[in-house]
């Protein structure tokens, strides 16, 4: 809004505001190097296993399991 100082006559502009929020958006934040080692580790085999390390062993197991059973079933025969 703007207002006009009767003594002065100048006319001058007043900025009201409810919140007075300050930004932090630099470069060498913390946020920001935690979001690009997440960004770089998002694709990563580390993260793929540390996903899906129980099905892989589910499935090491079963297919151990597989071969054991074969060699003794080329055994028995």
């Amino acid at each position: 809004e703007i207002y006009k100082d009767d003594k002065t006559g100048k006319v001058y502009e007043v900025k009201e505001s409810i919140l007075n929020i300050n930004v932090d958006s630099g470069l060498n934040k913390a946020w920001k190097s935690s979001w690009d080692s997440a960004a770089k580790n998002a694709y990563s085999i580390r993260t793929f296993m540390s996903q899906f390390q129980t099905p892989i062993a589910i499935g090491i197991v079963i297919i151990c399991c597989f071969v054991g059973f074969a060699i003794l079933w080329t055994k028995v025969h």
